[in-house]
């Protein structure tokens, strides 16, 4: 991965693919400091919960979580689902995934050291994941 710089212009964007077997199971409420976030469904139904209000999302249906507004999402579908998501500007967000995926967990709703490694990231935990 390195699509953020490969884009240019600090990274215009960054986006990734993510499957989903079980249902709920998404990220704490959090929000970007400087990234808006796109949720893009490409098989399976979602949840998506921008600033309080819940928006459910099919196959084919998209939502943008601008930055500075608290977001989560779930998976909501009996079977797979696969999800796209978008960030721009790019930011750390690539690095992000590829630590959370060596961590294996969520970061930034731990000790206050792991609430300050996730700001690195330009990011901010503010509640629990959404539940189904």
């Amino acid at each position: 991965m390195d699509q953020g710089r490969d884009t240019g212009h600090r990274g215009a964007y960054f986006l990734i693919e993510q499957t989903h077997a079980t249902r709920g199971g998404g990220p704490p409420r959090h929000f970007h400091f400087e990234q808006d976030e796109w949720f893009y469904s490409l098989e399976g139904d979602y949840v998506v919960e921008i600033d309080g209000k819940r928006h459910e999302l099919s196959t084919g249906d998209s939502i943008l979580a601008p930055r500075r507004l608290p977001h989560t999402f779930a998976f909501a579908g009996p079977t797979t689902g696969r999800l796209l998501v978008g960030f721009t500007p790019a930011g750390r967000m690539e690095e992000f995934f590829v630590d959370q995926l060596s961590r294996g967990s969520f970061l930034g709703s731990g000790t206050d050291a792991d609430r300050a490694r996730l700001r690195e990231y330009g990011m901010q935990n503010v509640g629990p994941p959404l539940q189904l």
